[in-house]
């Protein structure tokens, strides 16, 4: 992804799949082996994917000019960028996790019926966040070459092009889910009862996309200037108006827990947006780039 090299990407998620699909199969119904053989078949796909990524790694490196530097190799600051660039991601990403675990819990104290209507929901976001990492991802490497050149032309022009892919998109999404979401929680579930549920709260995931667009595209623009405390703040924040919102409306049932998680969002995506505005637009007059 670094070098805009997103094929090869599909290539190793399609590789790691395919041959752990192809030995689910013959592993489990062909060889009568159960949950082990799944095991086996996901950890012997990944050993593919590692082995298939590796040879593609020294296949580039050997079409490389120069050689290696010893004492580049054991530069110890280049180390400790990386171990904090990482600990930031780690710690953002064991937030975002909490508040998923959080919503989750709390959906289950209020039976199985909710907690499997609220899990039906949760794919509706999956699929949007597909969508929109995409852009994201895309957004990434091409604002690292831009803000490594300090070329503000092409760092203004990608943000502004990923805003616009992203938000129709977003606007896509909503559209979808306002139109069609019955019929997606349809086929997400048989139960009725699980169905009726489901489409109580379907207004929300209209909403969601909407809201959660500005996070999906500023976690892009961040994640290639490396600016990762400012993500990992954005989460801590975002829960610490999280937690409260949801003890504050637990009259409301569902809808409350639902609220909750919008704001929750919300103020991720305003504290990335403040972020992004004090850090990049108004320091180098993003706006003049047109």
């Amino acid at each position: 992804m670094g070098q805009q090299n997103s094929r090869v990407t599909l290539m190793i998620l399609l590789l790691t799949n395919g041959v752990n699909i192809v030995l689910d199969l013959w592993f489990v119904v062909g060889l009568g082996m159960t949950s082990n053989g799944v095991a086996w078949a996901s950890v012997i796909a990944d050993y593919s994917a590692l082995a298939f990524g590796s040879y593609l790694v020294l296949r580039q490196l050997a079409r490389l000019e120069g050689h290696f530097l010893r004492e580049r190799l054991l530069a110890l600051a280049a180390y400790t960028a990386l171990f904090n660039v990482n600990a930031n991601l780690f710690v953002r990403t064991l937030g975002l996790l909490f508040a998923m675990a959080f919503f989750t819990a709390q959906g289950a104290r209020q039976g199985d019926t909710v907690l499997a209507a609220n899990a039906v929901l949760l794919q509706f976001i999956m699929l949007t966040s597909y969508a929109l990492d995409g852009f994201a991802h895309a957004a990434e490497s091409l604002i690292g070459r831009a803000y490594g050149r300090r070329d503000w032309h092409e760092f203004a022009a990608t943000v502004r092009a990923a805003m616009r892919f992203s938000f129709w998109t977003a606007g896509a999404a909503a559209l979808l889910f306002a139109l069609g979401g019955n019929a997606l929680i349809a086929l997400l579930t048989g139960l009725e009862e699980v169905r009726a549920t489901a489409a109580q709260y379907l207004p929300w995931m209209v909403v969601m996309p909407l809201i959660a667009v500005w996070s999906y595209l500023l976690d892009g623009v961040f994640i290639g200037t490396t600016a990762v405390r400012e993500m990992r703040n954005s989460i801590f924040i975002g829960l610490a108006a999280y937690i409260p919102i949801w003890w504050l409306t637990q009259g409301l049932g569902n809808h409350g827990l639902w609220l909750a998680f919008m704001l929750f969002t919300l103020v991720r995506s305003a504290v990335l947006i403040v972020y992004y505005y004090f850090h990049y637009h108004r320091p180098y007059r993003l706006n003049q780039w047109r």
